[in-house]
């Protein structure tokens, strides 16, 4: 799996840096390897980081591009009102902007997580 050929590797990069992490797994009588914590860190990360970007995504949408609102006059005295349309191409389409959002909210989330998971193992 592509996860445990990363745990290997960071472990094998920065073996001192995962040997205080090695330590409190083993005080904290987890039972479980540093190579299967860090599977299970980057599993765990790598959810929320979908879950916050879902979230991210319907945040986007909400405040760059709220739901459009209609009004309606009516016309009591019966005169011709000119039809005026006021339109303004956007920078970006809007897809591409709250897929941006999406994007930082889950890298972000993800690298966090994964941090505070490595630093408090117990």
């Amino acid at each position: 799996m592509i996860i445990d050929w990363y745990a290997h590797w960071a472990i094998r990069r920065h073996p001192e840096k995962y040997r205080a992490v090695r330590l409190d797994l083993f005080s904290a009588r987890a039972g479980l390897t540093i190579e299967q914590y860090l599977t299970y860190c980057v599993l765990i990360s790598l959810s929320f980081g979908a879950v916050l970007g879902i979230i991210g995504y319907l945040i986007a949408m909400m405040l760059f591009f709220p739901p459009e609102m209609h009004t309606s006059l009516f016309n009591i005295f019966g005169t011709t009102i000119p039809a005026v349309t006021i339109s303004q191409p956007p920078p970006l389409p809007e897809i591409l902007q709250r897929s941006l959002v999406a994007l930082i909210f889950s890298v972000t989330a993800a690298l966090l997580i994964y941090q505070l998971l490595l630093r408090y193992p117990g």
